[in-house]
């Protein structure tokens, strides 16, 4: 876009005038070299078979520090990750210990421009300086492979919405009015202060504390500041009544600024009890940031479930040192919650099924099925009781660590299921964890292994929660692919003892999971029924489509044969996947298998993500046997392939096999990849 001069740092585009640039290919580069070529006659540079290589300004240092925002052109033939690392080198050189990086790393798309633009606040969370007043090198890397790419537009800009000033103009926004009663102000003109006994503790570091004023509005100003103590130790402070912190911060220049909130206990500093939540924050360049974190997420993130003795505010600036202004620093009780040690109310009543949908364990709603106790022997804290809320039958686990539901004396089959259901109270906000556990068929710790999936939530305080998790999540976090031997349900109070109310526990198929009104007949001489996925005008059917936390969808753009394929979409922590279960119920013993399909990755597989394929061997007695078919190749993008694999059946199958189709992901943060599933065919060999 147009931009006046003076907000424009350009190394390299038609579109400004450029600065002077010692080389776009500096000595220690590593490639195919590089050429100035144009394209539909615009400059671009053109880096061939390219691992990085450096873009130098070494000669005269360039101070981005009233830039916002660094920006980067990118084609490439084929899908792969580039970094972008934007070096400062502080005024003293290459080397001189004192050198910052900031990367930016993005995924290309094939055959595309890809236009990198990021933040130099987000640069700064990276790693580069709080004041780059000295860049000097732009590094460009391709990841994990070597790759030809065509660049150009490389260059810094202000967007107008930060930079310019050392000091605000104008003051931090207006809290909104509250009630006395729902606000504990440290230091705020909208509210009456309690008493703070200093907001500079001794073990402060930093250029110190000053009172000044912003447009009439009192502010402290803390200078050069490395990190601060705010201590209220005289008179303890009890935030259980709170349900929010702020805090509005203003800084010249982009940096992270971490909030910590710290309880005694009661019993002091450095008792051992000290427990501590803080909230990390990056600051906007020129402008008030305003702090806005739950007391729930503090307590997530350490402090304690029980926050009677508030004591400390810990302001620390993240890896420089920096100048702050810091106004209306306050709790707050947003009428969310909290207020009582009871419901008052019934949870929320589950909706009507039918009773083949469900498997309930605990709820007025539907028919119970067996279980042998809910507080099992290992359990750990002050017991279970039967209680009513408003009329409704209501467990209540008092002081509670963990505690076991068992259904050990008649295994529960949730193959048919979808998700897990269930509803808790609590007085007070922490983390709750409810654990199903599978046997595997053959009894706790026997020769098949156990298998559990967790799902973990934060209780808000004073109000109902419904956790309702799918099962593939579930199987995802490391519950069997088949889980047939339902026996345990694990309740952990994470972190803290906790009283928990707990209500409508039951297992559900929400419809989605399978698809289709009818599943047709396999073709002669398959298993497998709608492996081309054309059976009813492309509904699913015969399939589960388990979202995984990514996306699986049936498509009618673009197939290997006829109308319709499956779409997998897979990221972070994701395992999207396609589920047949139970066909070729003739199948016998150690008889060999073949699994044929087409596949096209769509978006690169990377990071961690691969396409797995399993099958199972399904048992009436034992439960089911997996077989790993092995990963599908995904190193080709756009290109229809085929897989093959084979497999023999467990001696003991009596209830035909599974096949299971997944994108699964692991923990980068980058990890992604995007597949299209056709003319699945599984044979008898």
């Amino acid at each position: 876009p147009t931009r006046d001069a003076g907000d424009v740092i350009s190394l390299f585009s038609n579109a400004y005038t450029d600065i002077t640039v010692d080389t776009f290919y500096a000595g220690f580069s590593a490639g195919g070299g590089l050429t100035d070529v144009q394209v539909a006659g615009d400059d671009v540079k053109l880096y061939t078979d390219l691992d990085f290589a450096g873009i130098e300004t070494i000669t005269t240092a360039v101070d981005l520090s009233s830039m916002t925002n660094f920006h980067i052109d990118v084609w490439t033939a084929t899908g792969f990750d580039v970094i972008a690392g934007v070096v400062d080198f502080a005024g003293d050189g290459f080397g001189s210990g004192n050198d910052t990086r900031g990367d930016t790393r993005n995924t290309m798309q094939a055959g595309q421009w890809t236009s990198i633009d990021v933040s130099i606040a987000d640069l700064q969370s990276a790693g580069l300086t709080a004041t780059p007043t000295d860049f000097s090198q732009l590094i460009l890397d391709v990841v994990d492979v070597i790759g030809t790419i065509y660049v150009d537009n490389i260059y810094f800009y202000n967007d107008g919405s930060g930079g310019g000033g050392t000091a605000p103009t104008t003051a931090a926004p207006t809290p909104p009015t509250r009630d006395a009663g729902d606000v504990i102000s440290l230091f705020s003109n909208a509210y009456t202060d309690i008493t703070v006994d200093t907001f500079y503790a001794g073990f402060s570091a930093g250029g110190g504390l000053t009172d000044v004023q912003v447009a009439g509005d009192d502010v402290k100003l803390y200078t050069d500041l490395d990190f601060a103590g705010i201590e209220t130790i005289t008179t303890a402070v009890d935030l259980s009544s709170m349900t929010n912190f702020h805090i509005d911060v203003w800084t010249a220049t982009g940096f992270d600024v971490i909030a910590g909130v710290v309880d005694f206990a009661g019993d002091g500093f450095g008792s051992g009890n000290d427990t501590r939540g803080d909230t990390r924050n990056t600051m906007q360049a020129g402008q008030w940031t305003s702090i806005d974190v739950s007391i729930a997420d503090l307590q997530s993130a350490g402090l304690t479930a029980t926050p009677t003795d508030f004591s400390q505010l810990i302001l620390d600036v993240v890896d420089v040192i920096g100048t702050i202004y810091v106004d209306n620093i306050y709790f707050y009780n947003d009428g969310s919650g909290g207020g009582g040690t009871a419901p008052t109310t019934a949870a929320p009543a589950p909706p009507t099924r039918d009773a083949g949908d469900v498997i309930s364990l605990f709820s007025n709603a539907y028919t119970d099925i067996t279980v042998d106790t809910f507080y099992a022997g290992f359990s750990a804290g002050g017991g279970v009781s039967d209680v009513q809320v408003a009329g409704d039958d209501t467990k209540l686990y008092t002081d509670l660590d963990f505690a076991g539901v068992e259904t050990i004396a008649t295994a529960v089959d949730l193959s048919s299921m979808t998700n897990f259901h269930i509803d808790v109270w609590t007085a007070t906000s922490f983390d709750f964890v409810a654990g199903v556990v599978d046997f595997g068929g053959d009894g706790f710790a026997g020769a098949n292994a156990d298998t559990r999936g967790d799902t973990r939530n934060t209780l808000p305080a004073g109000q109902w929660t419904s956790v309702d998790v799918s099962i593939s999540d579930l199987q995802a976090a490391g519950l069997t692919a088949s889980p047939t031997d339902f026996s345990q349900l694990i309740l952990d109070v994470a972190d803290v003892i906790g009283t928990v109310y707990i209500d409508n526990i039951y297992f559900y198929n929400d419809g989605s999971g399978g698809g289709g009104s009818t599943c047709p007949a396999p073709p002669m001489g398959e298993l497998l029924s709608n492996g081309g996925f054309e059976a009813n005008s492309g509904d699913g059917a015969c399939w589960q489509l388990n979202q995984g936390g990514g996306s699986v969808t049936i498509i009618d753009t673009d197939a290997n044969t006829g109308t319709y394929s499956a779409r997998l979409t897979t990221g972070t922590g994701q395992v999207p996947n396609l589920k047949q279960e139970r066909f070729g119920a003739s199948v016998a013993g150690n008889q060999n298998i073949q699994v044929t399909f087409r596949y096209k990755i769509t978006s690169a597989f990377v990071d961690g993500s691969i396409l797995q394929v399993l099958a199972f061997s399904e048992r009436s007695v034992g439960g089911a046997v997996a077989h790993d078919l092995g990963n599908a190749s995904a190193s080709t993008v756009d290109v229809w392939e085929t897989y093959t694999g084979t497999f023999t059946t467990d001696a003991g199958v009596d209830e035909g096999i599974s096949l299971l189709i997944q994108a699964t992901c692991g923990g980068a943060a980058t990890c992604a990849g995007e597949v299209i599933i056709d003319d699945v065919v599984v044979t008898e060999i």
